[in-house]
């Protein structure tokens, strides 16, 4: 009895397996994402940043840094399409810099200096995707994992370090507009929300910014849209 259940299972598997094969597409995805990051912890770094350096009396004027705010870069990846959906396999990476200047304005005629100080933002993404389609439109849901890097000048040194790296998991969320040009190219609009299903320490970067910070946990939401173009044939 067990060997007949074994020997239709394996029938029904290798037949749904054929099934896909003979029916599903294989793309590859290029593209392009926006992506605003909702970070309330790494903003408040910033503040307060911003603050200590405004209150400074090495700096007699002082540009501030701005908060992370939108981040964009690249998605590449492959789709796999059959009759009841797609799945897809990706990387996507968002990067910002930010920078500040503090300047120091001597008696004349000695001329001011300035001290700018920069600050890299790093999120690589890899992402596996399920979307159901509907006509030009489609739902989609992915389960990914984030590995974060944040790099600033090393001190004492001109070149950039890395103060803070990290790794989460999350869940985005997103829909789709599909127009196919011909048979080998597709181009899809997708807005997206993404939620994180862990969190980032940024205790490395307030130590490294000199501030006091109780609060070092960050989510990282983000809201985003993103450009992609599968290569292709298209069903």
């Amino acid at each position: 009895m067990k060997a007949r259940a074994y020997k239709t299972l394996s029938v029904v598997v290798i037949s749904l397996v054929l099934h896909l094969g003979l029916t599903a597409q294989l793309n590859i995805k290029v593209g392009y994402s926006l992506g605003y990051a909702l970070a309330p912890t790494n903003d408040q770094i910033i503040s307060t940043y911003n603050v200590n350096n405004t209150n400074d009396p090495l700096f007699d004027d002082y540009i501030e840094m701005d908060r992370l705010g939108l981040m964009n870069g690249i998605t590449l990846g492959f789709r796999y399409t059959t009759d009841v959906g797609a799945i897809e396999l990706g990387w996507e990476q968002l990067g910002k810099t930010r920078s500040s200047t503090g300047f120091s304005v001597p008696l004349p005629p000695q001329q001011p200096t300035a001290y700018p100080y920069e600050v890299s933002y790093s999120a690589n993404m890899f992402m596996l995707t399920y979307e159901n389609r509907f006509g030009i439109y489609g739902v989609g849901s992915t389960i990914g994992y984030n590995y974060l890097t944040i790099k600033a000048p090393a001190r004492n040194a001109d070149e950039n370090a890395t103060i803070e790296k990290g790794n989460q998991l999350f869940a985005r969320f997103h829909v789709s507009l599909n127009i196919t040009g011909n048979t080998a190219v597709a181009i899809a609009l997708k807005p997206f929300f993404q939620l994180p299903l862990s969190s980032i320490s940024l205790q490395k970067f307030a130590d490294h910014l000199s501030v006091e910070s109780t609060n070092i946990d960050e989510s990282f939401r983000y809201i985003g849209l993103s450009l992609v173009f599968y290569n292709g044939p298209q069903k």
